[in-house]
């Protein structure tokens, strides 16, 4: 994110808009946003920690199997985000410790 939000505040739009369109791969790029059924990739990214669900919603109420299909497409798909954040890491690195020292 922080990437795609330097390189718009530079005005490269071109990288802007490639940085965002991995972004979106790496989500799943199924119409989906990176969430399949109660499984998310961002969960797999260890980026947050969905917990258990709240009334009216419930786990286990789907087939276990699609269940089962839902937790590898989620962590496949974190698995892209990861190589993602190491894609950009050192760049957006740098730019922090650029803007540290003005």
């Amino acid at each position: 994110m922080l990437a795609a939000f330097y390189a718009a505040k530079d005005g490269d739009n071109v990288k802007a808009r490639a940085i965002l369109e991995d972004m979106a791969s790496a989500g799943g790029g199924d119409g989906e946003g990176g969430r399949y059924g109660a499984h998310t990739v961002h969960e797999y990214s260890n980026y947050i920690k969905i917990g258990p669900p709240r009334p009216p919603f419930a786990w286990g109420l789907r087939d276990p199997e699609d269940d089962a299909r839902a937790v590898e497409r989620a962590k496949k798909g974190s698995q892209k985000w990861l190589t993602l954040c190491e894609k950009y890491r050192p760049e957006v690195e740098a730019r922090q410790k650029q803007l540290a020292a003005v």
